[in-house]
């Protein structure tokens, strides 16, 4: 039972790889964000102001999910500095 386990615990990827990986998903996210936002507001009859708020808040939550991705290694470097501390 001990062996299982210890197997649960082992890594299978590296942290670099896990970050990269994480930054690639969340910009792909941030990138569908705006498409698919931009794509939504069209279909509406949206007057020019409506429009402007509507891919301001389009920008604005994407920009925060690819500020998230390039704030992801400093959080692991951080995150090590602490651990072998």
């Amino acid at each position: 039972m001990a062996h299982i386990v210890q197997q649960f615990k082992r890594n299978v990827t590296s942290t670099r790889f896990d970050v990269k990986v994480a930054q690639w998903v969340l910009w792909s996210i941030a990138l569908m964000i705006i498409v698919g936002g931009i794509y939504e507001l069209t279909r509406f009859q949206l007057t020019e102001y409506q429009l402007f708020v509507g891919i301001l808040l389009v920008l604005a939550v994407s920009l925060q999910v690819i500020l998230g991705g390039l704030l992801l290694p400093i959080v692991q470097v951080v995150a090590q500095r602490q651990k072998t501390e």
